[in-house]
């Protein structure tokens, strides 16, 4: 049954990814459950995602006084196949 319900997430977020929508406040609680299906609540903390090419146009990228850490494009494309492991991860245990 967990099995299910991971698949059911994922597909969920794969979804959301897909119309370029980031939730941005998963929690438990913001997970719900009815008649054993997983349905996603609380949008207020969602946006509109970012290709990889925008995001280094963003302001908070490109101003140099605004940076913590250097960011570039093959960061941030590292930090996709980071979360395509994980996806894996999550598909194979």
């Amino acid at each position: 049954m967990v099995q299910i319900f991971v698949r059911q997430l994922l597909l969920a977020l794969k979804h959301m990814h897909d119309m370029r929508i980031a939730h941005l406040d998963l929690r438990p609680e913001t997970i719900l459950l009815q008649d054993n299906k997983l349905k996603l609540a609380d949008f207020g903390q969602s946006s509109e995602r970012m290709t990889v090419d925008e995001a280094l146009e963003h302001p908070w990228l490109s101003d140099p006084n605004l940076k913590t850490v250097p960011l570039s494009a093959d960061s941030l494309r590292e930090f996709k196949y980071q979360h395509k492991w994980l996806t894996y991860q999550l598909e194979t245990k």
